[in-house]
């Protein structure tokens, strides 16, 4: 729990609608945050939606509430392939923008890193975060997340290119 009544905790089956409308909305307020659209995701199946909130071995969707309201969202799941079983990847991040700068950015991500850092295999933890976001990328870094790579033009949202960032935290020894 952080301030007041805000909550973070994972996702389940009953919150695939509170999940489903949190991303589409997400996807409308920062198009360029996502590796995905809003036109490629609005008619997503019901079932495919169950599926993405639905936790897994190495999987799981945090959930940011205030009181019943889904505010904020991020995922991690870990590399299925055997010799990729020691990285886990974080997506998915997003924060409603009248709950910005409260904080719960941070806390979801803390709860994604536990979370991954809790799989014994898991050394690594990656996201790919877009040049222009600089607030998320402050945020990022001052968690421990390290540059390793650069995609020009990774996404182009409205004729525009999005060159991303990729970076990583290692486990501490």
């Amino acid at each position: 729990m952080v301030g007041g009544s805000i909550v973070i905790r994972v996702l389940g089956l009953a919150d695939a609608p509170a999940f489903f409308a949190q991303r589409l909305g997400g996807l409308l307020d920062t198009p360029y945050a996502f590796g995905s659209s809003y036109e490629d995701e609005k008619g997503m199946s019901e079932a495919e939606v169950v599926r993405r909130v639905t936790p897994e071995e190495g999987k799981r969707v945090f959930g940011a509430f205030a009181g019943s309201d889904l505010v904020g969202l991020v995922g991690i799941m870990q590399e299925r392939e055997t010799i990729k079983r020691h990285k886990a990847y974080i997506y998915g991040m997003y924060v409603d923008g009248a709950f910005r700068g409260r904080g719960l950015g941070r806390d979801l991500m803390q709860a994604a890193i536990e979370f991954g850092f809790s799989l014994p295999v898991v050394r690594q933890i990656s996201l790919g975060v877009a040049e222009k976001n600089v607030p998320a990328r402050r945020l990022y870094e001052s968690l421990g997340f390290i540059p390793y790579g650069f995609e020009r033009a990774c996404t182009v949202v409205d004729d525009e290119d999005i060159d991303e960032l990729m970076l990583v935290l290692y486990r501490r020894a």
